[in-house]
Parts: structure tokens; sequence; C-alpha cells
């Protein structure tokens, strides 16, 4: 490579550089963000997965093609899945002060808590499932499994595509 090259690739290189820079002064992201245990989280954004929820929860009703008679059904799945606030996260410097048994005791509440939210919800899944025909129940079996399979666990979670 000869010098005029050499000097014009450099160059190129120190305005892309300069570009970049100068784009990353103008915007406001900061990079990921580190927890004590290195790894990358988002601050939970309850509007931002509200939004989510709605989009999945409308392309799962216009896959399912409800009947008039379904749509109170419908309504009430919706109203009866809609996330509920977040639970504060336990104190775990007071629970660490606690003694065992008292620590366990709390841990159970905390426990039944989510087991009685989880129960209310599949009882509003299991009463419109009931309202589907077969090829409805087949499309809500997909989508819930393609929900269930993404998220912070893994694999993708891109929503249910009907097509």
């Amino acid at each position: 490579m000869n010098r005029l090259s050499k000097i014009a690739t450099l160059s190129i290189l120190a305005i892309g550089l300069a570009a970049g820079m100068a784009h990353a002064e103008k915007s406001d992201w900061q990079g990921p963000q580190r927890c004590d245990h290195g790894w990358q989280h988002r601050k939970p954004d309850p509007e931002r997965m509200a939004r989510h929820m709605e989009k999945r929860l409308a392309r799962l009703h216009g896959a399912l093609k409800l009947s008039p008679a379904q749509e109170p059904a419908w309504k009430s799945f919706v109203d009866k899945s809609k996330p509920q606030p977040m639970a504060a996260r336990p104190d775990f410097e007071a629970l660490s002060k606690l003694p065992t048994p008292e620590r366990l005791d709390r841990m159970q509440a905390l426990s039944k808590e989510r087991q009685e939210r989880m129960a209310a919800r599949a009882a509003a899944v299991k009463a419109f499932y009931a309202q589907l025909n077969s090829a409805q129940q087949k499309l809500f079996d997909e989508a819930f499994m393609k929900s269930m399979r993404g998220g912070r666990h893994g694999g993708e979670n891109r929503g249910y595509r009907p097509d």
C-alpha cells in the first residue's frame, strides 16, 4: 500500500470516528447499565409493557376471529389478564436480620401471593378457552406457547404472529 492510500484510509477512519463521537454526544443513551452481578438490565417500564401486551392481544383477537357471542368472554379474559402492578421486591437487608423461621414465613407469604395471582389468571384463561371452538383453541395454544418460550429465559419472544 502506498503512502497516499494509507493517508486516505486514515483520513476516512478519522472522519468516521469524529462523526460517531459527535453523534454520541448528542444522544442521551448512556450505554448498557450494569448491576452488581454483571448482567445488563433494562429498568421496568410498565407503560411499555402495557403497550406490548395490547399489541399482542390485538393480534390474537384478530387471528381468533371471534363471534359476537364470544366477545363478552374475550372482554372478561382481557380485563382479568391485565398485568398487575409489580410487587415490591422484598427488603433483603431486613430479611437477613430476621431469625430463620420468621424469614421463611415472610418468604412463604410472598410465594402464596404470587400463587394466588397465578390461580386467578389461570381461571380467566380457562374460562375464555372454554368459549372457543377447536380451531380457535389450537390458535390460542400456539400463541400461549410462543409467549411462554420467550422473555427472560432465552428463546425468541417476538409475540404472536398469526401468519
